[in-house]
């Protein structure tokens, strides 16, 4: 027999008792109860059990809890570290629900997936949905069975499903699951787990990467984005200058520094062009084609499918040459356009970014990175949220190297408030939203 996984790969089973062979090919065109599958193989013993328990540990068997004709919930792998065991509960044991069970709509169907089981469970009944809603704190077998409008057995056999699905489990005497206890999924959180699942290949349930999910739906992002306000120029470097004055690259990556102490003084307008030049303008543009359906520009940072999915505002303190303000930068002209004057606007974004770096002094310019999100996941399924993260690092990285050549200091921001840089520009966090800084100013060491 020739087994072909969800994930594409293939294996070979060689049944090794009477009837085996049968049975499993009976699985392929429906659900199968334990006698009906024992009276195709009849003399098979243990080797039919062993057969479906390997099967099942490898995600590729789903498990099935119903209630008559009604099918009540549906267990399957989403990837092959899927590791379904079934199990047997005692009177007296207290469940409760994952801190990484993720309960949602998937098209048509409510589902809950355990992110570290690596399981989808389709639930098919309102019942379901209370016992999950029970199992948000520690709750007895038998408190549970007979509160869940269904017959015992079933009630039982449901629990027993969520067990061996990651979804719930068994805690000890304080009310904690094992996963609380274990010091490896008891330090990581599910938003992050969350992230990393549905990012990679191996782990997400699905096709991941370049698959133009919403081609021929929506229209992709247009690779610039539209100018709407008078443009102020910037000055343009010499790049043959610079190519012969700037200082060697492996000085520049070793002189590399996280800056945090910055002196009164203002930037002048030429060197605030010339970062911006070096790191975020447009060098050329690519139109849309068959093999590459959307339109691409070149620029000294690369993005993800060259995307280039991330826009540079500057909160501008002191700036010789330019009035104090957030301003947007426009990379095809380069060139600001401002987006407000007001005082409490600058010093909102500069005094959140100072906090999180705990920096001395008020650095000159905060550069915001806000995310246009559409250009990512019109392209790439699964990952594009994880790939604007990729991009937003090695932007940060362009700009302190930038940063060091021109002998200026710049520190790479943890957390910044999305909500603040939604207030001020008026965009939808949906749309466009900061998933990054990085202050700039002349560093009071220099």
């Amino acid at each position: 027999m020739l087994l072909t996984t969800p994930a594409g790969r293939s294996r070979l089973l060689r049944p090794s008792a009477p009837g085996v062979a049968d049975a499993l090919f009976s699985l392929a065109t429906g659900a199968r109860g334990d006698a009906e599958l024992t009276g195709l193989a009849p003399r098979a013993g243990d080797a039919l059990e062993r057969e479906l328990a390997a099967l099942l540990r490898q995600g590729v068997l789903n498990l099935r809890c119903a209630d008559g004709d009604r099918e009540l919930l549906r267990v399957g792998g989403t990837s092959e570290l899927a590791a379904i065991t079934p199990v047997r509960l005692r009177p007296g044991q207290r469940l409760r629900l994952s801190r990484f069970a993720c309960l949602r709509r998937l098209d048509e169907q409510l589902v809950v997936e355990s992110l570290t089981g690596h399981t989808r469970l389709v639930v098919g009944a309102p019942q379901v949905a209370t016992v999950l809603a029970r199992l948000a704190e520690p709750r007895d077998v038998g408190e549970l069975c007979a509160g869940a409008d269904l017959p015992a057995a079933v009630a039982l056999e449901l629990l027993e499903l969520l067990v061996a699905g990651g979804v719930a489990g068994a805690v000890d005497e304080t009310g904690r699951l094992q996963e609380d206890a274990d010091p490896v999924p008891g330090q990581r959180e599910f938003h992050d787990v969350l992230l990393h699942w549905h990012s990679r290949k191996g782990l997400a349930a699905g096709a991941v990467g370049t698959v133009y999910p919403f081609r021929g739906r929506f229209r992709p992002l247009p690779a610039v984005k539209p100018v709407l306000k008078p443009v102020i120029a910037l000055p343009r470097p010499d790049l043959a200058r610079l190519r012969k004055s700037d200082p060697p690259f492996a000085e520049v990556v070793e002189e590399r520094r996280s800056v945090r102490r910055f002196v009164r003084g203002s930037l002048t307008l030429d060197q605030l062009g010339e970062f911006l030049y070096r790191t975020a303008r447009v060098r050329g543009h690519t139109p849309a084609a068959e093999d590459m359906p959307y339109a691409r520009t070149n620029r000294p940072v690369p993005s993800a499918g060259a995307s280039q999915d991330l826009e540079l505002y500057l909160s501008v303190t002191r700036c010789r040459g330019l009035p104090s303000g957030v301003y947007h930068y426009e990379p095809a002209a380069h060139g600001l356009t401002l987006v407000t004057a007001e005082r409490d606007a600058v010093l909102a974004l500069v005094a959140d970014a100072c906090g999180s770096v705990g920096a001395a002094g008020v650095p000159q310019v905060v550069v915001t990175l806000a995310a246009r999100f559409n250009r990512m996941s019109w392209k790439y399924r699964g990952l594009s949220y994880a790939a604007t993260l990729k991009n937003v690092g090695v932007f940060y990285q362009a700009m302190y190297l930038a940063a060091t050549a021109m002998r200026l200091g710049g520190c790479a921001v943890g957390a910044g408030d999305s909500a603040a840089f939604a207030w001020i520009t008026g965009l939808d966090p949906l749309e466009e939203s900061s998933v990054g800084e990085f202050v700039l100013g002349i560093p009071l060491d220099r």
